[in-house]
């Protein structure tokens, strides 16, 4: 997560080791950083496969997102 502290937030995917999947893990780690982040607009970047996960969680689909990839993506991997 990332925030200004003041109004809003970013989330990038959450992902959760697949041994441990369907557990509620990555729920309760979404539920407990976004209730640090009170009076935020939070965005979320997600894998389209996954966006239900999302809508559970009270996430709902923006009308518009961009993004930029600058040189080659996953350069340092």
């Amino acid at each position: 997560m990332l925030s200004d502290g003041v109004c809003s937030a970013y989330l990038v995917d959450v992902w959760t080791q697949s041994a441990f999947r369907r557990s509620g893990i990555a729920r309760e780690m979404i539920r407990q950083v976004c209730s640090r982040l009170e009076g935020q607009h939070v965005y979320l970047q997600a894998d389209p496969e996954i966006a239900e996960v999302y809508r559970r969680l009270g996430f709902c689909e923006q009308p518009l997102g961009l993004s930029l990839t600058v040189g080659t993506w996953l350069a340092s991997q």
